[in-house]
C-alpha cells in the first residue's frame, strides 16, 4: 500500500487533548504563524517537525495527518 497525506490533523488532535496551538509553541519553539500553515494546510510538516509536535503532545505522528491508502498495482512505480 501507497500512503497519501489527505490533510493534517493537528488542531483535532489538540482539540482531543484539550490543548492549544500556544501549548504546541511553548513545548516546541515551533512559531505560531508555521503551525497555522500546517493546520490549515497551507504547508506540510517535515517529518522531523511531525515528530517533533507528536512527541510535545505525546501521540504518534500519524496521528496528525488523515491519510489514504492506494493499493500499489504494477503501473505505479517509485523513481525512475
Amino acid at each position: 500500500m501507497k500512503y497519501v497525506v489527505v490533510r493534517c490533523r493537528l488542531d483535532e488532535v489538540l482539540e482531543e487533548f484539550e490543548l492549544e496551538r500556544r501549548h504546541v509553541t511553548e513545548r516546541t519553539g515551533l512559531d505560531r504563524k508555521r503551525l497555522s500553515r500546517y493546520a490549515t494546510n497551507v504547508e506540510v510538516m517535515s517529518l522531523e517537525v511531525a515528530v517533533t509536535i507528536a512527541e510535545a503532545i505525546g501521540v504518534d505522528p500519524r496521528q496528525l495527518y488523515e491519510w489514504e491508502t492506494i493499493p500499489i498495482t504494477e503501473t505505479w512505480r517509485e523513481g525512475p
